[in-house]
């Protein structure tokens, strides 16, 4: 069960409001600043991409496809290591921490740039990281389980407003965008849920598979070959239009809920400091492998939408994604420890 905290996240906003104007110009603007390397041509050694999440999740998915095709353009190897807990506050203060030098990276998603402002004890700060380049866009969809032997989205709601408090979802870190999204459905769809805090999508997608959790507000991509597959019902994506991946599912906009239109973003941090000419670098070997063929084909078949950025391209997008999560955020009263 999710802790209840000493602090109601309304409380947060002001000071949400107050960081969110210096972020883009302070905190993540960074990447011009410092002189490239003067030691021999960047990379000459593997590099290392922290995924702050569970293997088998979407975070992980994108991060071993695009490492493929880095590999290809910076001429090192790529290796992927997870390094989980704390709602990605475990691999990010990991990566904030280590050598400037851009051979440890971290692929990050909302939870990276909203957990330094939503908690106090944040173990680590946005200054800290520098962005690098986008990698790729999804929707969220509400997955529910075939152990509830509910067919339809009309008959889930009907049964959670019947039986408030009896439902239970997944959540990836509490405040993270899973989590942020089910209290939004919550919320606007009436109905009282218990959010199980998970480390990874693999073991949500277990107990939702089992029955043991109710639904889940997963990335796309990890849910459509269970849909496919008949393992898991997929009732609404939040995406504006329906999703081409699977035209047959609804958008929460066309069901009655324009409020659930949000999605994820995925992308590329590096430590504070790191010289630009790395930034430059890594940055272009990532759009490169975004706009490479065979990864769109398999990710744009999956519901996810490659594309890399430059690092301020990827500022100014994290600083409008916070404001958008901050509205979001802002009628829910959700407290965070």
């Amino acid at each position: 069960m999710t802790r209840q905290i000493s602090r109601p996240l309304h409380a947060l906003v002001k000071m949400l409001g107050s960081a969110l104007a210096g972020i883009a110009s302070a905190t993540l603007l960074t990447t011009v600043s410092h002189p490239a390397s003067a030691q021999g041509v960047y990379p000459d050694k593997p590099i290392r991409l922290i995924v702050p999440f569970a293997p088998g999740g979407t975070t992980d998915i994108v991060a071993r496809q695009f490492g493929q095709r880095m590999s290809l353009a910076l001429g090192q190897p790529v290796l992927i290591e997870n390094r989980t807990g704390a709602g990605t506050m475990v691999g990010a203060e990991y990566v904030s921490k280590a050598a400037a030098d851009g051979y440890t990276l971290l692929v990050g998603s909302p939870s990276v740039w909203m957990n330094p402002l939503l908690y106090k004890k944040a173990t680590y700060k946005l200054s800290d990281l520098v962005p690098v380049s986008t990698m790729a866009r999804a929707p969220f969809v509400l997955s529910v389980s075939p152990e509830m032997k509910i067919s339809s989205f009309g008959d889930f709601i009907k049964y959670g407003k019947g039986n408030p408090g009896k439902l239970s979802y997944g959540i990836l870190g509490v405040g993270g965008p899973s989590h942020l999204v089910g209290k939004l459905f919550e919320q606007t769809a009436g109905i009282s849920a218990l959010d199980v805090p998970y480390r990874g999508t693999a073991p949500v997608m277990t107990d939702l598979i089992g029955g043991r959790i109710n639904f889940y507000f997963d990335s796309i991509s990890t849910s459509l070959p269970m849909y496919r597959g008949d393992k898991i019902r997929i009732f609404a994506v939040t995406s504006e239009q329906r999703s081409p991946a699977a035209p047959d599912i609804p958008t929460f906009k066309e069901l009655g809920y324009p409020k659930l239109v949000v999605d994820t973003i995925w992308g590329i941090f590096a430590p504070a400091k790191t010289p630009a000419a790395v930034i430059d670098r890594l940055s272009k070997a990532i759009s490169q492998a975004a706009a490479a063929d065979d990864l769109r084909a398999g990710m744009l078949g999956d519901g996810l939408v490659p594309k890399g950025s430059t690092s301020d391209e990827f500022a100014e997008l994290i600083q409008a994604d916070l404001n958008v999560w901050v509205q979001i955020v802002k009628p829910l009263n959700l407290q965070l420890d």
